[in-house]
């Protein structure tokens, strides 16, 4: 077996296809212009060992994937979290390998069901690696979605197998605490290597939540010089931004104004394509600042880092599947994404016993919101208690579920895709009144409306609430717009086909526009 490589200059930075025909000696790998090629393997990750050993088939520390031969086969390696993915489809015994599903859509010319439920499709991963929706429809049959395992082809036939089982000694706060630091130093200096046609630096987020001061703290440690964002501006009040925090751990920090991510051209796109959601459009604001860099998130924290021990699995069960929707994004803007928390969240049950150990009750406040690891690691690095962890926080933006929903020009070019799609989407004679805009706003006021109600008679009396004929209903309209719902009760008919649109504009950036 050989590898054969062809570079398509178009292409995002980073994607790459690999098209594997039975009983063909050369697998061919298309991929964009910063993807590392090598005569054995190709990647766009970084991993907890030597660059040019290129190993990282054997660990489960990976930021972005790749693939590697060893004996006679070819191991494509997915990312070691779920918020990244590989695609595959059987076309008649040709197998088609990707880390891009817009990519693996326009290089097979394959279309998605219009009116098809994609949002619980893409949002099962939360139920972890064991019980997510694995397989979606196409035109040109089904697709494999492969998170957290890696897929072998032996020339004939494509498999999928589990990421190496590596146990660590987790038995108390320092055994963890060291692990983090050392593997990011590991993961560091892969990045960064000489060797690298195209390295990368590290980035982090930062904000005055629990999970990326803790982030930030842990990369404090490893680069003498780090780097970080945050959102601000209008939306996120700069007192919140986490900016006091960057001066006590010694960060150079850019506030990103949160809502420039609406000045770029059809934003959404890579984001909504990814997981039909598009929670983490914000990004896109801070694209200049992403190119060539790993960075390093604390997304899955509220699990690992948290003291449920319920909430504990092996299998990366989540809360909500934030970070999903970079999987795209971060193809284009030539970035690796390394959710922290992922690492030896295998054995999740063991560090959330850390949380509640006794020697960590220091570092465990009372409230309900109390993350002992992540306060004693920012907290031991100079930061005061005061100024991270006291409330929830979300950075996310839902365009599903906001009033301004698509920026103009992606309205714009929307409802031209809606129109052209109109007969196989909404039947009968109300169907251009529902789906206009002007519709879309008084529906959107209505049920907002009708959201604030519900809640304030579900709050008059836990007894009356209780009730399961009144409790239902309240519930049904209380939540009208939670676009985290894996089912949503509702979805206003302008919003309904936005997973479809997003990947047919996609696709254009893989075959031109057309």
């Amino acid at each position: 077996m050989n590898l054969s490589f062809a570079l398509v200059p178009a292409w995002p930075p980073l994607a790459w296809l690999a098209r594997c025909e039975p009983d063909t000696e050369a697998v061919v790998i298309s991929h964009g212009p910063n993807v590392e090629v090598m005569d054995d393997w190709f990647c766009e990750a970084a991993w907890d060992g030597e660059f040019n050993d290129g190993g990282f088939d054997r660990t489960d520390i990976v930021a972005g994937s790749g693939g590697r031969k060893r004996s006679g086969q070819l191991v494509f390696v997915s990312a070691g979290n779920t918020v990244d993915r590989l695609v595959s489809l059987n076309l008649a015994g040709t197998i088609l390998v990707s880390n891009s599903l817009a990519c693996l859509a326009a290089t097979a010319d394959l279309d998605f069901l219009l009116d098809h439920d994609w949002h619980a499709a893409f949002h099962s991963i939360v139920k972890g690696i064991e019980h997510y929706q694995s397989e979606i429809p196409s035109s040109r049959g089904n697709i494999l979605l492969t998170y957290y395992r890696n897929l072998v082809w032996n020339g004939h036939t494509l498999r999928r197998v589990e990421k190496p089982r590596i146990h660590r000694n987790l038995s108390s706060f320092e055994c963890y605490y060291d692990f983090l630091v050392e593997t990011l130093h590991c993961v560091h200096l892969n990045s960064a290597d000489n060797s690298r046609r195209y390295p990368f630096q590290l980035l982090t987020t930062l904000s005055t939540g629990y999970d990326s001061p803790t982030v930030t703290a842990v990369a404090k440690t490893v680069a003498p010089k780090v780097r970080g964002f945050t959102f601000g501006g209008m939306e996120e009040p700069s007192t919140d931004s986490g900016s006091e925090i960057a001066g006590y751990l010694g960060v150079d920090l850019d506030i990103i104004d949160i809502g420039k991510w609406r000045d770029s051209a059809n934003p959404e796109v890579p984001h909504i394509a990814a997981d039909c959601l598009g929670e983490e459009v914000q990004y896109t604001a801070a694209a200049s600042i992403l190119s060539s860099r790993i960075l390093l998130t604390g997304f899955h924290g509220d699990v690992v880092w948290g003291k449920d021990i319920d909430h504990a699995s092996e299998n990366f069960v989540r809360g909500d599947p934030s970070g999903l929707s970079l999987t795209e994004y971060r193809l284009w803007a030539n970035f690796l994404h390394c959710p922290i928390p992922f690492w030896g969240a295998r054995q999740s049950a063991d560090i959330v016993r850390l949380s509640n150990q006794q020697t960590m009750h220091k570092w465990d406040v009372s409230g309900g919101y109390s993350r002992p690891i992540c306060r004693r690691i920012v907290e031991s690095s100079g930061v005061p208690r005061e100024l991270f962890g006291r409330k929830k926080k979300a950075a996310s933006s839902w365009p599903n579920s906001s009033a301004q929903f698509l920026t103009p020009q992606s309205m714009e070019n929307y409802l031209q895709w809606l129109e052209y799609n109109r007969p196989s989407l909404i039947h009968g004679p109300f169907s251009t009144i529902l789906t206009s805009r002007n519709a879309d706003r008084i529906f959107f006021k209505m049920f907002k409306s009708t959201q604030r109600a519900a809640g304030k008679l579900g709050s008059i009396g836990h007894s009356f609430a209780t009730l399961d004929l009144v409790r239902r209903p309240l519930h049904w309209f209380e939540t009208v717009d939670w676009a985290n719902n894996p089912k949503p009760p509702w979805v206003l008919p302008l919003r309904r086909f936005l997973f479809p649109w997003a990947i047919d504009m996609a696709k254009r950036k893989y075959i031109g526009d057309k």
